[in-house]
């Protein structure tokens, strides 16, 4: 009876120190990750967060939204609803494409080229975006002539769904696939795997 409590207190020690150890460990491996790793996981974040934030994801779920609000349409189709929603099917082929040019020349040019390359043209097609998404809607006020202004902003459409899958292009070459590739190579494995199976 009196071994029992001895026994007791002796695994409640072990148990203890055990513990302690374990927190030991991680801390001492908390303190490693983050004195090797800290430069690569902010770049891996802010990669993954910018192309994130480049709005794509926005296009690709709201294309049609943003299509009917425009008033881009398609001739011969007299509903507004139906002409947005072929409309954005060009922006889900242009995101495609550029998925699929992206995987297979991700390893003949390199991931710093795709994304030097690919990224200008991001930039140029945002700005034209912007502007063709303005004239669409209220370019040429000053035209008394109704006809001629309904004319212009038909055109100014036109370009808008032009720019509009030219961006999504640009972007899905270079920051869609590419970010995960970058992440894959600045990382080592059993990160990646922690990290997958955390999340």
């Amino acid at each position: 009876m009196r071994m029992m409590p001895l026994l007791s207190l002796r695994n409640l020690g072990m148990k203890n120190n055990s513990s302690s150890v374990i927190r030991s460990r991680l801390v001492r491996n908390i303190v490693i990750f983050f004195s090797i790793y800290t430069k690569p996981f902010m770049i891996c974040l802010g990669l993954s967060f910018f192309a994130q934030a480049v709005g794509t994801s926005a296009f690709l779920y709201y294309g049609s939204e943003i299509f009917y609000m425009t008033q881009a349409d398609v001739e011969n189709i007299d509903e507004r609803e139906e002409s947005a929603i072929i409309l954005d099917d060009f922006i889900l082929g242009a995101f495609v494409i550029g998925n699929l040019i992206s995987a297979f020349a991700i390893y003949g040019t390199g991931r710093r080229l795709i994304m030097l390359i690919s990224l200008p043209f991001a930039f140029v097609s945002l700005l034209l975006l912007a502007y063709t998404m303005k004239e669409s809607n209220y370019g040429d006020d000053e035209d008394p002539v109704e006809e001629d202004k309904q004319e212009y902003r038909h055109m100014e459409r036109v370009y808008f769904i032009i720019v509009i899958c030219v961006y999504v292009l640009a972007i899905a070459v270079g920051l869609s696939t590419t970010v995960w590739g970058i992440t894959s190579e600045i990382l080592p494995n059993y990160l990646l795997a922690t990290g997958s199976a955390l999340t």
